[in-house]
């Protein structure tokens, strides 16, 4: 058995009592129930030529919604979802799985296309949480200017998050 030192065991213990107490942050505090949407505004750019733009992120109970705009200007189609590994994740550790369109699940754009629209992750937002963060190819991390699986992390502050329509369960 590995032993810490006290320092190491008492931050390690005083985490998770945190954890285990659903200490939430500020920011958290001051976000309102689900449903609760944040307007993100982002754009990343791949050296390949692929643009993504997060518009905005809305977290129901159960599920969390992205709308998106990919435009390829790659030679080349790339997918950005590549063997399902495109994923949710947050500060309080959690992972939430993309749940791909039935007709396009690796999410492929052909050269010079668009793909527009609303991705879902499946899981509840842990009230902890104070961002979301996108990670597209996250085991792929290719910053190749010919990559057909570009990666993409696109990160989500929560704080703003004001109240949404609820939407049922996709």
């Amino acid at each position: 058995m590995r032993r810490f030192p006290a320092d190491v065991r008492l931050y390690i213990f005083l985490a998770s009592f945190f954890v285990s107490l659903g200490v939430t942050s500020a920011a958290a505090e001051e976000r309102p129930d689900p449903p609760y949407s944040v307007v993100v505004g982002s754009q990343s750019n791949h050296p390949n030529g692929t643009q993504l733009f997060v518009e905005d992120a809305t977290v129901h109970e159960d599920f969390v919604e992205l709308r998106i705009k990919a435009i390829n200007g790659s030679r080349d189609g790339v997918r950005l979802n590549v063997d399902n590994q495109t994923v949710l994740t947050d500060n309080a550790a959690t992972r939430y799985r993309i749940m791909p369109p039935t007709d396009n699940r690796d999410l492929r754009i052909d050269q010079g296309g668009v793909l527009q629209g609303t991705l879902v992750f499946i899981g509840h937002v842990a009230d902890t949480a104070d961002w979301i963060e996108l990670r597209i190819n996250p085991t792929r991390a290719s910053v190749s200017d010919r990559t057909r699986t570009p990666n993409f992390d696109v990160r989500i502050p929560l704080d703003g998050a004001v109240a949404a329509e609820a939407k049922k369960k996709p």
